[in-house]
């Protein structure tokens, strides 16, 4: 590269103005989604990498099958650990840990919350080689124990120092600060700011009953056959729980279900698989991997688009250029200087254009990331690194897409050059099938994008089975009961409240489940499903009905023996005969009689299909749902705020709607909307950018054709329709070539929700409609002005 080479290349750059915006611009854009995807996608695929043995850390799992209904869930027993340990010589230890939502700190005269709250086994921070300051040999070693994160320390403490072994009240109870530990990173599946030691809730070792812990083990060397790790997993469980058959005459997974529709197996999952699990009854941070790679794939196909839009410029570019290469050419230029022109000017044109990018994505990464509502955390070292592979992956990419343009150009005669009709006809050929991969690619980005938001939207407004509109939530754990029932009692006699209920559970999240037995404890009446607990005002709060019996009364007090189903597990008891005044053994122990059939409602996010429920009655618990009359919300909010300060409740007041709940399960779902929306836009933009250069250079070589039509008295209107068809025809052959591969990979996309939206045929129209809107707009300056321009002036050009 000299600097001869450097101003021919700027000179031309400045004669082709728009072909030289227009590559500018796509590369720009293509380069900064680029950098973008490749930094989400890294911090994505960094998770749990903090952990020192992380390559030896695995999680039990459970899968299979539950009459019928595909079971996979991350919860286990909490004798599975220690079994474990002691059956298989690999492992080296184990830890057991329970979510438990938030907790409540009260100190001297004010009270703050303790974002993320779980037990552990005493070995905890041994076990995953977390960071902890502590005058104590085992930070968790008794009841009354509690360790709290750095951050948590030093914004309510000043400093670790003066929270070590400060005396406290936690959910009501009184705790020593006996330890503080560093912060979790942002990319660690485990979250939380306060541990305490898991014999607060008494989980027996040898408990096989309700499966409610996460068991993570460690081994000495990383499972090589997880898959015979499984097998071995599965028989030790079977014999721990007395199958009907001998677990030991087992050879194959197969041989240890129950049935086909009933079985078990219990897997270990490798520490770095659990932020792309995606099971039922999982705290852990993760994130769906089919996400993550679409938007790799997607920011590919944006990279696609720029670069075939570059090629298809490039190409008009080289045409218009024929006669300066044949006059090169003619006076003595080899080909090797014609290429190392070319190659400049590509090489100029990709530095350019990736500085530019580089500078959009560090002004704009965080609105961007605010707008999808991520949050990624990297060090700057990793930053550098990660766009130093991108920056030289990006250069290879850009010499291969250069190759033909520049070689085609390079070994044509000069006289074919200057001849160069045919050949100019024969690129424009080129020119047209770019055109129709650009916009083919780009229809099947804005097909998905629209599907997507056609997905979420059913998800979101689909009927649920209950009505979650005007429901106020609470969380009042801490409070002491009999202060708790007079709060709920005066609610309840307030005429601007139709109904308060309460749960055990903050109804909206995944339920905890449990093993029951129909009549009795005996394997062929074993069913696995979610329980909640709550009151006879459930029915009134949430509006849901009854299909058969009833539900719990506030006229009765002695129901505590007695159960309420679902519609499911009223079927899995058996079409033929009622349910009603059968017995469940719920979790292998107590007897409970079934009272009524509640109509089926979808308790979880609608990424899952109905589940059998059990419900069970307790009065006056910690999680209150308050039903408001319509426009109340605002008058709700000032009693409860009375209501704090009248009954003392010294922590924060604070409060969500059940329909915020519900939103929060989409999350994920948003966050992919919003991705497609962003890089459906950022493709039609690109697409329809080359579209503006090369109907500007096709229209300049039709100078003379158009002035002669308005001459011989061609209209305006038909001089820019005749211009306009050959555009929009490209445009709409691109669009039908890309339908069949849209259609399928759309049904294959929708296959992965329980619930899907229709594909209805306007979704197609809808796309089209918009490639063909923003097609004619790119095209329209050019055409209009082409069609009005004075025929003398351009004869003259000519």
């Amino acid at each position: 590269m000299n600097f001869q080479d450097l101003k021919i290349a700027f000179r031309n750059a400045k004669k082709h103005s728009v072909m030289t915006f227009a590559k500018l611009f796509g590369l720009t854009l293509s380069f900064a989604v680029i950098v973008f995807a490749a930094v989400y996608a890294y911090y994505e695929t960094s998770f749990d990498n903090m952990y020192p043995d992380k390559n030896r850390i695995y999680r039990v799992i459970m899968y299979g099958k539950l009459d019928g209904r595909e079971a996979d869930m991350a919860v286990t027993t909490a004798a599975m650990g220690k079994s474990m340990v002691d059956a298989f010589p690999e492992l080296e230890d184990r830890n057991r840990i329970r979510m438990q939502g938030n907790g409540i700190f009260v100190k001297d005269d004010h009270s703050f919350r303790g974002e993320g709250y779980f037990l552990a086994d005493t070995n905890f921070f041994a076990f995953w080689g977390v960071p902890i300051l502590t005058n104590r040999t085992n930070a968790l070693g008794a009841r009354e124990n509690v360790t709290i994160a750095r951050s948590l320390a030093e914004r309510h403490f000043n400093s670790v120092e003066q929270a070590l072994e400060k005396p406290i009240k936690f959910n009501g109870n009184d705790c020593i600060i006996t330890g503080v530990f560093e912060d979790f990173p942002p990319n660690s599946h485990l979250q939380g700011e306060v541990i305490r030691s898991i014999n607060v809730a008494n989980h027996p070792e040898d408990d096989w009953g309700s499966e409610n812990l996460y068991t993570y083990f460690k081994t000495y060397q990383p499972i090589a056959n997880l898959d015979d790790f499984t097998f071995k997993t599965t028989q030790m469980v079977y014999h721990h729980r007395q199958a009907t058959f001998d677990p030991d005459e087992a050879t194959t997974l197969d041989d240890l279900k129950y049935g086909d529709e009933t079985y078990l197996f219990y897997r270990p999952e490798p520490l770095k698989k659990i932020h792309f699990g995606q099971h039922r009854f999982d705290n852990a941070k993760t994130s769906n991997k089919i996400y993550v790679y679409g938007a790799i794939v997607l920011a590919l196909l944006v990279l696609v688009i720029s670069s075939v839009n570059y090629i298809n410029l490039s190409i008009a570019n080289i045409v218009t250029r024929h006669k300066e290469i044949a006059v090169r050419k003619t006076n003595g230029a080899f080909q090797n200087q014609l290429i190392k022109q070319f190659i400049t000017e590509a090489l100029l044109y990709w530095f350019v254009s990736l500085l530019i990018a580089l500078i959009l994505y560090f002004l704009c990464s965080q609105y961007l990331l605010s707008y999808l509502g991520l949050r990624l955390e990297i060090e700057g070292w990793e930053a550098i690194r990660i766009v130093g592979v991108i920056i030289s992956g990006l250069l290879v990419f850009n010499l291969l897409i250069n190759i033909w343009p520049v070689l085609s150009a390079s070994r044509t005669g000069a006289a074919t050059l200057l001849g160069s009709e045919q050949v100019r006809r024969k690129k424009l050929v080129f020119s047209n099938v770019f055109v129709i991969v650009q916009f083919a690619i780009s229809a099947l980005i804005i097909i998905s994008a629209i599907l997507v938001n056609r997905q979420i939207d059913f998800m979101v407004n689909k009927d649920r089975g209950y009505d979650p509109e005007n429901v106020m939530m609470i969380t009042l754990w801490d409070l002491e009961r009999s202060k708790r029932e007079s709060l709920i009692e005066e609610l309840r006699n307030d005429p601007n409240i139709k109904a308060v209920t309460t749960s055990d559970l903050y109804f909206g999240e995944d339920p905890s489940m449990n093993s029951c037995f129909f009549d009795v404890v005996e394997e062929e009446n074993y069913f696995h499903t979610s329980h909640m607990i709550t009151d006879p005002d459930f029915m009134k709060a949430f509006d849901v009905e009854m299909v058969e019996g009833r539900f719990f009364s506030n006229d009765l007090s002695n129901e505590l023996d007695k159960i309420v189903v679902n519609e499911t597990v009223a079927a899995e008891y058996g079409k033929d005969k009622s349910i009603l005044g059968k017995t469940i053994v719920y979790g292998g122990g107590d007897p409970y009689e079934v009272i009524g059939v509640i109509k089926d409602f979808n308790f979880r996010s609608l990424h899952h299909k109905l589940a059998p429920l059990v419900i069970r009655r307790r009065d006056y618990m910690g999680n209150i749902f308050i039903k408001i009359n319509q426009d109340k919300a605002s008058y709700a909010v000032d009693l409860l705020k009375a209501k704090w300060s009248e009954f003392n409740i010294s922590r924060n007041f604070y409060y969500t709607f059940h329909n915020q709940v519900l939103v929060a399960q989409y999350e994920k779902d948003r966050q992919a909307r919003k991705m497609m929306t962003f890089l459906s836009i950022i493709s039609i933009i690109i697409a329809c950018t080359g579209l503006y250069a090369i109907s500007n250079y096709t229209i300049q070589q039709k100078t003379k054709e158009v002035a002669i039509r308005k001459i011989n008295g061609a209209t305006v209107l038909s001089i820019a329709n005749k211009m306009s068809k050959r555009f929009l025809a490209l445009v709409v052959l691109s669009f039908v070539l890309v339908l069949p591969l849209s259609i399928y990979l759309s049904q294959k996309w929708l296959e992965n929700f329980a619930y899907q939206t229709s594909m209805n045929g306007w979704i197609f129209m809808a796309s089209l409609g918009i490639l063909i809107l923003v097609s004619l707009l790119a095209i329209s300056i050019h055409v209009i002005g082409a069609a009005t321009r004075n025929p003398v002036e351009a004869l003259r050009y000519e």
